[in-house]
């Protein structure tokens, strides 16, 4: 019995690796190489060491159309090992690019190729799973068009949401593991201890001295920079008047949630994660890190439409303009 057990369990492999194989001969290929370097940028008016890719950070677009066959070529220029993961993509799990888990890590000065088929359409993103080099800069969107399209506008932009830190991520990591409320006291969200016994806090915060950790707060870590496809202030001016655009909104953010507003009509939400949703008119929406979602605005007859992404704790906002004009401005949320 346990070897029929084996038995089975073998030939259904060999049937998937088969059906497998014949599949992706039957796909259009899709090709791309990308290539991952140190370089020194620029976000916040001084130079600090990135990972770009293809020379830029975040990376570029990858546009698939459902069906196809993914061929990636990534090319390791630095000096240690990195990744790529496809999130949100079901592939094959030696695909998946999760590095001494699910595929190799990609070795300095080496290039792996990533082979897997398209069977879905979305707004997705890749990114580094390793080490912490996702916060210098390894990622960047993938939009999959569907065979058939089902949604009603003329074009498509994607905002890719980031936050940017000079400081070298590690370091960052070792203020985080000390206990110190530097990057609180530099964002002005730290609590003063005659506050907190005000509150009658007192208990929670020896609480959480006892465990080592710092103040209550909802971020952790001061970003000089927030970022909407590298920018602080990202300008569309080409859009048309009434021209509706498909937003494919990404938080590629190391460590930021945003809260996310819109000037003009209020917006259609039309897909999160990847799926399609009910089709539903919404402005403020709050957006966590990894996730995806779609919109579809109509740019205003007279004036440009602003998109204003601001941190979850109100440390910092960035911005997207669309059209020309005036400027109709997109709700202000309070701080809190």
């Amino acid at each position: 019995m346990k070897y029929k057990f084996l038995i089975t369990i073998f030939l259904n492999l060999v049937f998937l690796n088969y059906s497998y194989s014949q599949e992706k001969e039957d796909r259009p290929i899709r090709e791309y190489t990308l290539t991952i370097e140190k370089q020194t940028v620029n976000f916040t008016g001084k130079d600090a060491v990135g990972m770009t890719v293809n020379g830029s950070i975040p990376g570029p677009t990858l546009e698939f159309i459902e069906g196809e066959q993914a061929v990636i070529h990534v090319i390791n220029k630095m000096d240690v090992e990195t990744s790529i993961h496809w999130h949100g993509i079901l592939l094959p799990n030696f695909q998946d690019g999760v590095p001494y888990l699910t595929t190799p890590p990609i070795k300095a000065g080496t290039t792996f190729t990533y082979n897997f088929p398209i069977t879905h359409s979305g707004t997705y993103w890749y990114h580094s799973h390793t080490m912490l080099q996702e916060q210098s800069g390894v990622f960047g969107s993938i939009v999959i068009q569907p065979k058939k399209k089902t949604l009603n506008y003329e074009k498509e932009l994607v905002l890719m949401l980031s936050d940017w830190t000079n400081e070298k991520p590690k370091d960052v990591m070792r203020t985080l593991k000390r206990g110190s409320e530097w990057y609180e006291i530099k964002k002005g969200t730290s609590t003063p201890l005659n506050q907190v016994i005000s509150r009658g806090a007192l208990g929670a915060q020896i609480d959480f001295w006892r465990q080592r950790m710092e103040g209550a707060d909802i971020a952790d870590i001061y970003y000089p920079a927030f970022l909407i496809n590298g920018k602080q202030v990202a300008e569309y001016p080409d859009f048309k008047p009434s021209e509706k655009i498909r937003l494919r909104i990404i938080n590629g953010s190391a460590s930021t949630q945003f809260w996310m507003t819109f000037g003009g009509e209020t917006p259609l939400l039309v897909s999160a994660d990847g799926l399609d949703v009910e089709p539903i008119q919404r402005n403020k929406t709050f957006i966590a890190i990894a996730e995806t979602y779609d919109f579809i605005v109509t740019i205003p007859q007279s004036g440009k439409l602003e998109f204003k992404a601001m941190a979850q704790d109100g440390s910092g906002t960035t911005f997207a303009y669309l059209g020309k004009g005036k400027t109709l401005p997109a709700p202000i949320i309070k701080k809190t």
